[in-house]
């Protein structure tokens, strides 16, 4: 895949998962994910829109690990 591809894919993905929910949104997090990890390793730099989604995607994810913990 060329650069503008997995550009694409990733911006893609996102959009997607401002819809979805429970194991769809999981899935399309994943799958976002694993786009910017290709989208860095091929040595192009991630636009500042999709790492600053994909902080806040790692954060909700860290909140939700505390939500199950008995108090």
């Amino acid at each position: 895949m060329t650069d503008a591809v997995l550009l694409q894919n990733a911006q893609h993905l996102e959009k997607q998962i401002r819809t979805a929910s429970g194991p769809a949104r999981e899935r399309l997090v994943d799958e976002f994910f694993s786009a910017l990890t290709r989208l860095r390793a091929s040595g192009s730099a991630i636009p500042g829109t999709l790492r600053r989604v994909k902080a806040k995607l790692e954060e909700e994810a860290v909140e939700d690990q505390f939500d199950n913990m008995p108090v």
